[in-house]
């Protein structure tokens, strides 16, 4: 095989390594199609009889008035320079402000002054492409900078409306995420572990209740909050945890239980449901470390999206699984470790750095 060859050969083999797997509903893979494709035959000029001479034509008379100009030494210059496409034209278009403050700036920079402030359902017009993280709008007749990702098309949902309620201590019954603001689909401030406790923070919002969190306050669901203490209990009451799962920070998988812990010197600190890899492709048994993570991967392979992936053998990972949230155990991964919690995958997320430790066992 020549050089050309050989790196070819390296290319594919890398990107199988972490192209990252796939829910299944039959455990086989779909086909590859970036790996069929096939090059168009060249094209083939018009063909004349080998038994017939070509005579060459005789050049013609000029018949211009006047004399071409050809350089007699040096290179042709172009009679014609090539031009640069200019960028599509901008429509400009109505947005909302998504945020309950949002800065209103002189230039595109967070240097830049501030005059005001927007809040959450202001309109504004987007008048051209953001630059440098900042959005240009008009408001009022009059042209400013606000920072890009705080707009939206649609006009968002109005919040319910805060009434005051005394200040307790409470303690979490699930997993539960903090939001900004009292909606479902509000920026995610952080996650809760399961008997967390957490004080109040003198408001509710419909089903919300605001509590103070990390030097600020936040807004939770009130069904996942209650003021009497969890039981103590052993960490390991009910569960036969492998004995590698005993020390240190660990990602302890049980094939058998279906479940995956996050483990903290033998205290469990979360618990999720899991799935696994077919019998054609299964999920690597074993004691690995998480290598890399991204929060938004897609799988190269199977174009499935891969929430939260932490990759800990090859392309094989612990992800959020939406197939796992729908179907349940009907489907299985392509060797991956499936979460079907969002807000649990986001909990071992924030707490297992690239490096810890992942035991996958029966």
């Amino acid at each position: 095989m020549g050089s050309r060859g050989a790196v070819v050969a390296l290319m594919v083999a890398l990107t199988g390594t972490v192209g990252g797997c796939a829910s299944s509903t039959t455990g086989t893979p779909g086909p590859d199609t970036s790996s069929t494709a096939t090059s168009a035959p060249a094209s083939t000029p018009a063909s004349t009889s080998s038994s017939t001479s070509v005579q060459p034509s005789l050049p013609s008379p000029s018949t211009s008035s006047s004399p071409s100009r050809t350089p007699t030494t040096g290179t042709p210059t172009p009679t014609t320079s090539p031009t640069t496409p200019s960028p599509a034209p901008f429509d400009p278009y109505t947005a909302y402000v998504t945020v309950s403050s949002l800065n209103l700036r002189a230039a595109a920079s967070s240097d830049a002054a501030v005059s005001s402030a927007l809040s959450r359902g202001d309109r504004v017009q987007v008048t051209g492409r953001d630059v440098n993280g900042f959005t240009p709008i008009r408001h009022d007749g009059d042209a400013y900078w606000v920072t890009s990702g705080y707009l939206s098309r649609n006009r968002p949902e109005p919040l319910p409306a805060s009434v005051k309620a005394p200040v307790r201590t409470m303690y979490t019954t699930t997993v539960l995420n903090v939001r900004v603001h009292p909606l479902a689909g509000s920026q995610l401030l952080g996650t809760l572990e399961s008997g967390a406790r957490i004080t109040t923070a003198g408001a509710v919002a419909g089903s919300w209740t605001s509590i103070t969190y990390q030097g600020g306050t936040g807004w939770v669901r009130s069904q996942y909050l209650t003021t009497n203490r969890p039981a103590p209990t052993s960490p390991t009451t009910g569960v036969a945890l492998d004995k590698r799962c005993t020390t240190g920070l660990v990602v302890c998988i049980s094939k058998s239980d279906r479940q995956l812990r996050l483990v903290q010197d033998g205290k469990i600190l979360i618990s999720l449901d899991a799935r696994f890899g077919s019998e054609e492709g299964p999920t690597r048994e074993g004691t690995f470390t998480i290598g890399w993570r991204s929060k938004d991967w897609v799988s190269t392979i199977y174009g499935s999206k891969m929430p939260y992936a932490m990759f800990f053998s090859g392309g094989q990972a612990i992800h959020y699984s939406s197939d796992f949230a729908a179907r349940g155990y009907a489907g299985n991964s392509h060797g991956c470790v499936n979460i079907r919690s969002m807000g649990g995958i986001q909990y071992v997320w924030n707490h297992a750095p690239v490096g810890t430790t992942v035991v996958v066992y029966r």
